[in-house]
């Protein structure tokens, strides 16, 4: 299995709004449904306590059929109401779904944390984008440079007007310069990609 050359990363983000980032963001990212579902889900389920200490109704109906010879009647119907009323549970369910109400709120406040998080990594994620594009540009200045340099130090040197240490120096400088532009390169395609995540593109 062979690694691609280049990382592939949608360049398109960093020219986007970054409040549209955000809301992109808070209305994708996974852990904020995930979340948002955990909380409505303790909410329903103290609503659901707290409907226990109300009154059950129950209203329910039945039909028979026998086989028999000796009854004047083979089918009946049954119809049947019943109504309970738990009057006193020694606050058991109240006290569950106001556990439940407090879980829910917590969960919410989790939420609340977490929507703060997700815009932190998006606007942190945007800012290190561009960052990283302005190194690119700078790093191929300083190839740009280097380059001639190095071919400025060769021609002096073919002159016999400079050393071969000189145009070594040169190398050396145009050598780390593209090492640079390269490591420039890789970060903002990182970068990007950390980006995409931010905002659940990934």
């Amino acid at each position: 299995m062979e690694l691609d050359e280049r990382i592939v990363a949608d360049d398109a983000l960093p020219r986007t709004p970054i409040d549209g980032l955000v809301r992109r963001a808070l209305a994708t990212r996974s852990e904020l449904r995930a979340q948002a579902a955990r909380a409505d889900a303790l909410a329903s389920q103290s609503r659901a306590e707290s409907g226990r200490t109300l009154p059950q109704l129950a209203l329910v109906g039945g039909y028979t059929h026998l086989d028999n010879q000796i009854l004047d009647r083979q089918n009946f119907s049954t119809v049947g109401v019943g109504v309970t009323w738990n009057l006193f549970d020694g606050g058991q369910a109240s006290n569950h779904a106001a556990a439940l109400r407090n879980a829910s709120r917590a969960a919410q406040d989790r939420m609340d944390d977490l929507r703060s998080v997700v815009e932190l990594q998006v606007r942190q994620a945007w800012l290190d984008v561009k960052e990283a594009q302005a190194s690119v540009r700078t790093s191929r200045d300083a190839v740009a440079q280097a380059n001639e340099n190095l071919r400025t130090s060769r021609e002096l040197y073919g002159a016999g007007l400079a050393t071969n240490t000189q145009v070594l120096e040169a190398i050396t400088l145009q050598i780390t310069a593209v090492n640079n532009r390269d490591n420039a390169s890789l970060d903002e395609s990182l970068s990007l990609l950390r980006l995409e995540y931010a905002v659940g593109a990934l």
